[in-house]
């Protein structure tokens, strides 16, 4: 993209402009640090505010920072900024959607839906490489600001479509409004009100936060405590992550395409 090279890049010993691999790095990583940041914050607003709000807020927060990338006309620093903005977005959403969906889904459909939402993130990768591929020989900036507008899209969507969906019945309940939680059960699952099926899904949840209430407060501590080898768990599942990320998927999906067209510069076929 010969646009954002020329807004974004700095000027070589021979004079041409060049996007050099620090900037690189720094619009590339800061999305990463606002996930980061985004994914440990969710934790505060989905209990405030409800795994419905909180999507709400966080889809807010996202739709700016892909706004603010958008209308960066020469200043490397907005656009960077707007990538971390948008990556708290990213990072606290990517933790909340599948709460939400493991928190409202019907059991038969929890696994479907953990699978697709997957699948999606993996459709959205390759739907933007064909994107850039479309806009990167446009010689004017729609050569990138298109690619990363239509992020405002998504966002748009999500912040519109939350408000047609009801609240987690788990958070409902307990906020203690077992008359909604059993409103929108029995929506969610298609049957009436008064199915025994509500009731048993009730009575699932009522346990789950009782023994959740009962064992106290928790603490961020409590994550690595030796009660129950909560440590072990804790453990298991950040070594999972860390292990995801350690194979190099990021790299794979930002630097692939850079990586090919240095090593087609250095060689002749």
């Amino acid at each position: 993209m010969p646009d954002f090279i020329d807004r974004f890049g700095e000027i070589g010993p021979d004079g041409v402009k060049f996007l050099s691999s620090s900037r690189q790095s720094i619009i590339t990583s800061l999305l990463s640090a606002g996930t980061f940041v985004g994914a440990l914050a969710q934790a505060f607003t989905s209990d405030r505010f409800g795994r419905r709000g909180s999507i709400l807020i966080w889809s807010a927060i996202f739709t700016i920072g892909v706004a603010v990338q958008t209308g960066t006309t020469f200043s490397i620093v907005q656009i960077t900024v707007g990538r971390f903005i948008a990556g708290l977005g990213v990072g606290a959403l990517s933790a909340i959607v599948p709460l939400y969906n493991g928190e409202t889904a019907p059991k038969a459909l929890r696994g479907t839906f953990i699978v697709l939402y997957q699948l999606q993130i993996i459709i959205g990768i390759f739907l933007s490489y064909i994107l850039d591929l479309a806009t990167h020989s446009i010689e004017n900036s729609a050569s990138w600001r298109v690619p990363v507008g239509l992020q405002l899209l998504w966002g748009l969507v999500l912040l519109s479509g939350i408000f047609f969906l009801p609240e987690s019945p788990r958070h409902l309940l307990g906020l203690g409004k077992e008359a909604e939680t059993r409103m929108v059960i029995a929506e969610l699952n298609g049957v009436p009100e008064s199915d025994p099926l509500v009731e048993e899904i009730v009575e699932e949840l009522n346990f789950g936060i009782k023994a959740e209430n009962e064992g106290g407060k928790a603490t961020w501590a409590e994550c690595f405590s030796t009660r129950n080898n909560l440590w072990k768990r804790t453990a298991n599942g950040m070594m999972l992550q860390f292990i995801q990320q350690l194979n190099g998927q990021n790299f794979y999906c930002t630097h692939t395409s850079d990586s090919i067209a240095d090593f087609l510069d250095r060689h002749e076929f």
